[in-house]
């Protein structure tokens, strides 16, 4: 038709994946909304990230840095999320944490405001060690 939607050679939008909420078991598109959404009093959304391979250069130097960004602009929650790094080597949450705060920068205009968001970001970061081909290692974020 005209409006585009059987045209030869048209773009197809893969569909929207659904996502499986282990606390309620309820699948439900990542639009949704914000925390509460399942109707239920005190039950909040919780947005945790995992980071792979959380202890090379790329995370270190580029992925984490780039969600302290995110953080400090207040474009993630302030609450209810954690970062999880996954990873080969073997560090503990503090020693992680150190390494992270020797690259996270306050390339921001206030900078007055930087230590208390850094330390806040940090207090969110935790540290999971296991193999890429081990299931114990990734049923150990879970």
């Amino acid at each position: 038709g005209e409006r585009g939607g059987n045209k030869p050679g048209a773009a197809r939008q893969a569909p929207m994946p659904r996502i499986l909420r282990k606390e309620t078991g309820v699948a439900s598109l990542p639009s949704q909304g914000p925390s509460g959404s399942d109707g239920k009093p005190g039950h909040k959304d919780f947005l945790s990230i995992v980071v792979l391979g959380a202890s090379g250069d790329l995370a270190k130097k580029k992925v984490i840095p780039a969600l302290f960004a995110l953080y400090y602009q207040n474009q993630l929650p302030t609450d209810n999320f954690v970062i999880m790094g996954y990873a080969r080597s073997d560090l503990s949450d503090e020693k992680f944490r150190e390494t992270l705060e020797a690259r996270l920068t306050c390339r921001v205009d206030e900078r007055e405001s930087c230590a208390g968001k850094m330390d806040e970001f940090l207090a969110k970061c935790f540290y999971c060690q296991g193999g890429y081909d081990s299931e114990e290692g990734f049923e150990r974020l879970n």
